[in-house]
C-alpha cells in the first residue's frame, strides 16, 4: 500500500540511510540482512554474547560458524584471544538496552572483505558524532516489536545505502514488491522466503516515529537522575551512561547489585537472556553462575516511563 511505502521513505529520511525495507519481525529482517550478503556456508560470524537468541538461531540456519566476543561492563567489546581473526566474514554488532557498543574496539578482527550487521533494535535514534549509528555498517536492522521506542505491535526494519544488498532483500522476500524483479513477470514470486510486515504495522509504527525524539530526550533525563542517585551507594555499580550515545531504550535501565537483597524503590527485572560461553549457546546455561553479568539487574522500563523521578 502507498501508506507502507511512505512510512519506508520517512524512516530513510529520518535515518539518511538510502534504503528501507520492512519485515515481518526483527529477526526476519536480520535473516534476509545475511542472506543479502551472499556469503558461503561454514562463513565466520563474530558477535556479541549478549544477543538475542533468535538472531544466534538464524545464523545457525545459515550454517554459519559462530564466534563469540564478550562484553565489559559498560556494554563494550572485549579484545580476546581469537583464532583466525583475519577469516572474520562477518560482525554482527549489538546496541543493548539503549547503550553505545563501541564497535571500534572489534577493528582488530576485521579485514577488508568483512561484512558489519548493526542489530539497533533496542537504540532508536541513536547517533555517533551527530551521524546515524546505521550509517557506520553495511546493514542495520531494527526489531520494531513490543514496547520499542518505534514500535508496530510486530514489524523489523532494514536499513543500508547498498543498491545490491537491497536489492537482494526485495528479489528473495518480498513478492509484489515494485522493485521486485521477479513478480513484474510473475505475480507473489520471490526467490525466498515471503517476509513482510503487515502493513498496517506501518501505520502504529509511524506514530512512534514522530515522538522519537521527544522520548528519547526525556528518557535521557530520567536515566542521569536516577543513575546520579544510585552512584551515592556502594554496593551498586552503574555502566558508564553517555547522554551523547544513548537513544531507544528497552528492558529497563541496567544495574549492577553486589548486594541482590538491596531495597530500591524502583521495580527491578532480573537479567534472563541466554549467554553464550567457550563458543556455545547453550540456553539451559543458569546465568546467576556466571561472571559479572550474574549481577546485572534492570530497573523496568515501563515504570520509568510512566512515573515521574522523584527524590
Amino acid at each position: 500500500p502507498k501508506y507502507l511505502r511512505n512510512f519506508e521513505k520517512v524512516v530513510a529520511k529520518y535515518f539518511n540511510s538510502n534504503y528501507v525495507l520492512s519485515f515481518s519481525s526483527g529477526s526476519a529482517a536480520f535473516y534476509a540482512a545475511a542472506k543479502s550478503l551472499n556469503l558461503k556456508p561454514k562463513s565466520k560470524a563474530l558477535i556479541s554474547s549478549m544477543t538475542f537468541p533468535s538472531i544466534v538461531k538464524m545464523l545457525n540456519n545459515l550454517d554459519y560458524q559462530i564466534i563469540f566476543y564478550d562484553l565489559d561492563k559498560n556494554f563494550d567489546p572485549k579484545i580476546q584471544n581469537i583464532q583466525d581473526k583475519d577469516k572474520i566474514d562477518l560482525m554482527v554488532i549489538t546496541h543493548p538496552f539503549g547503550f553505545f557498543s563501541n564497535f571500534k574496539n572489534l577493528n582488530y578482527y576485521k579485514n577488508d572483505k568483512t561484512k558489519i550487521i548493526f542489530d539497533c533494535s533496542h537504540v532508536h535514534g541513536l547517533k555517533l558524532d551527530d551521524k546515524n549509528i546505521n550509517n557506520f555498517c553495511d546493514i542495520a536492522f531494527f526489531s520494531i516489536q513490543g514496547n520499542k521506542a518505534i514500535s508496530g505491535g510486530e514489524g523489523g526494519l532494514i536499513l543500508t545505502n547498498n543498491e545490491e544488498y537491497y536489492r537482494n532483500m526485495v528479489n528473495s522476500h518480498h513478492p509484489n514488491h515494485y522493485d521486485n524483479e521477479y513478480s513484474k513477470t510473475y505475480t507473489g514470486v520471490s526467490k525466498d522466503l515471503k517476509l513482510r510486515m503487515h502493513p498496517i504495522a506501518s501505520l502504529i509504527a509511524l506514530n512512534d516515529l514522530k515522538n522519537l525524539d521527544y522520548k528519547n530526550k526525556e528518557l535521557r533525563k530520567k536515566y542521569n537522575q536516577i543513575y546520579n542517585f544510585l552512584k551515592k551507594f556502594d554496593s551498586i555499580e552503574c555502566p558508564k551512561f553517555d547522554n551523547n550515545r544513548s537513544a531507544g531504550f528497552h528492558y529497563g535501565l541496567p544495574i549492577y547489585l553486589k548486594n541482590k537483597k538491596k531495597d530500591l524503590r524502583w521495580p527491578i527485572i532480573k537479567y534472563n537472556w541466554p549467554m553464550s560461553y567457550n563458543n556455545k549457546f547453550d540456553p539451559s546455561i543458569n546465568i546467576d553462575q556466571k561472571n559479572y553479568l550474574s549481577n546485572l539487574y534492570f530497573i523496568d522500563l515501563g515504570w520509568i516511563k510512566k512515573n515521574s523521578i522523584d527524590f
